[in-house]
């Protein structure tokens, strides 16, 4: 196994995959990280395998897009919106910076392609689009997410808006936890496994004029064994992120390191 992972959590999700699972208490004692805040889940149970300091509250960063894709599928499992409908980018939406696609203001992209920018690439934009297409403002929004993540259990969270960048003017402060974020994670693919079809994604085409290729923001998708998930972070404020998800056999874990110092670290 090359050294990918280095500082986080890899030696142990080898383990605990071609193990099974050991108990808790082996991997509390065993393993630990050198990043201040990280936590590691069983995907379908949500036991938690290993944790350090999973309850520090730390910004969301880009990690918030897992709730905005969860809201967002929510409302197409509920027939509220069709993966076909066209969503048109609004003024504030082709403004944003950071991972974006460069939405132009006008500009129709499917439901599904934005989602797609958003899952695979972190794209700010999309995640606007997609906001106002489904609740008619990021506020109205970012107030659904805020409600599924209580209704998840999700007690130290608040999300201020749907792409994770430091909060505007008004916004109010955004800060998760590892063990919160793992919760979110876990909903996400337990009840839509196709978002993984998505994270596992290195490179896909996002339009044809003027040309643009989506990519993965997680350096590990292709070069660690059964992981195709979920997505990346950084801002000053949180440092870097990394909330990832492997398979192998029939065991899926959950993985989050916070604040770590830099990216290698992180990954």
């Amino acid at each position: 196994m090359v050294h990918v992972w280095r500082g986080a959590l890899v030696a142990l999700l080898v383990t605990l995959a071609l193990a099974g699972g050991p108990a808790v208490a082996s991997a509390q004692g065993v393993f630990d990280v050198s990043v201040p805040s990280a936590l590691l889940m069983a995907a379908d149970t949500g036991q938690v395998l290993f944790e350090k300091n999973a309850d520090d509250p730390i910004p969301p960063a880009s990690l918030v897009k897992v709730m905005t894709l969860l809201v967002a599928l929510d409302a197409v499992r509920t027939g509220e919106v069709s993966l076909d409908d066209p969503v048109r980018a609004s003024e504030r939406a082709s403004r944003m910076t950071g991972s974006i696609v460069y939405l132009a203001p006008g500009e129709v992209q499917p439901l599904i392609q934005l989602l797609k920018a958003i899952a695979i690439a972190g794209a700010n934009d999309a995640s606007i689009a997609v906001a106002e297409h489904i609740a008619g403002s990021e506020g109205a929004f970012v107030e659904r997410m805020n409600q599924r993540a209580q209704e998840l259990g999700m007690t130290r969270t608040r999300f201020a808006n749907s792409h994770g960048l430091p909060p505007a003017a008004g916004e109010g402060e955004a800060y998760t936890t590892a063990r919160d974020i793992a919760k979110a994670a876990r909903a996400l693919i337990t009840s839509y496994p196709q978002v993984l079809e998505w994270t596992k994604i290195r490179v896909e085409p996002f339009r044809e004029r003027p040309a643009f290729n989506l990519y993965n923001t997680n350096e590990l998708v292709g070069r660690y064994e059964g992981l195709d998930g979920l997505r990346t972070g950084y801002i000053e404020a949180s440092g870097w992120l990394l909330l990832a998800t492997a398979q192998r056999g029939e065991t899926r874990l959950i993985s989050v390191v916070m604040a770590a110092r830099d990216q290698a670290e992180r990954q």
